[in-house]
């Protein structure tokens, strides 16, 4: 390994159980890998991967104004805890899981990067235009607020879990479930769930169509949660399934059956399993 001050210039390092003390900002520009705390700020390189093993791991500073983290590299959270110390939110760069957990108070991905793998994450997340999300495995609980700029979820299943919002616009082409504190809102062309997914769309808190276009796509029954609103928006559900959404609308321009309650549209409400016309 080649050092230059806090900078990591060249070849590995493998670090076990210790604090590292950083008096500016370390730059990471190779692989470094184990579990470790480092107190002071940290930028990981494009060419810089930063590996959770044997352990947890803490990195940044979320004393430093100028650099507590950032990432243009890769952070592999594998399946260890890892906790982003910043002042505010952290470009992510490319982050990967194996069932690890991941800490912050804010995670910002943007074209060029990218979340894949399982686990959970207990932080802000924003999807900028561009960024592929890519859950696998058991796939990917989300604990805090997500912003959706119009990227894209495919791979196997998102759980938005109690203080996990889900805002924005975008293709989340996976199975997709929420719990009953997490609530779904649109605000253009929403596309949720998966045609060749059974069960693809189980939604227990609020979907919020609002004005916009939300499309749930499932080979089964789409499900509704404990309040569904359209303020002039389009609601549409699985072509093939008529006990869920077929086509909902401001005015309605369709016959349509729901699963769930209650629906509000324009001040009209629709009850359980009641056609509304």
């Amino acid at each position: 390994m080649t050092t230059d001050r806090d900078t990591l210039v060249s070849g590995s390092i493998s670090i076990s159980s210790v604090s590292v003390i950083a008096p500016g900002a370390m730059k990471v520009r190779c692989a470094v890998n184990g579990s470790w705390r480092l107190n002071g700020g940290l930028t990981i390189e494009p060419s810089g991967v930063v590996t959770a093993t044997g352990g947890d791991l803490e990195i940044g500073s979320s004393f430093n104004p100028v650099h507590g983290f950032s990432s243009a590299g890769t952070l592999s959270v594998g399946s260890s805890t890892v906790r982003v110390l910043d002042a505010d939110a952290s470009a992510a760069g490319t982050v990967t899981m194996e069932g690890g957990h991941i800490f912050a108070n804010g995670l910002t991905f943007s074209p060029g990067g990218g979340l894949s793998g399982f686990g959970g994450l207990s932080t802000p997340v924003t999807i900028n235009p561009g960024v592929v999300v890519s859950p696998s495995g058991s796939g990917l609980m989300f604990n805090g607020p997500v912003v959706c700029a119009g990227g894209e979820f495919t791979g196997t299943r998102v759980l938005f879990a109690a203080g996990g919002d889900f805002s924005g616009h975008g293709l989340v082409t996976c199975k997709v479930e929420s719990e009953e504190e997490a609530s779904i809102n649109a605000s253009e062309t929403l596309v949720l769930g998966s045609n060749s997914v059974g069960g693809a769309v189980i939604l227990n808190g609020s979907l919020h169509v609002g004005s916009a276009r939300v499309e749930l796509r499932s080979d089964t029954a789409a499900r509704l949660g404990v309040r569904t609103t359209i303020e002039g928006g389009t609601l549409l559900g699985p072509e093939d399934n008529p006990r869920s959404v077929t086509e909902f609308g401001f005015p309605p321009t369709t016959r349509t059956v729901f699963d769930a309650v209650p629906i509000e549209l324009g001040g009209v409400r629709c009850a359980e399993r009641l056609w509304c016309h």
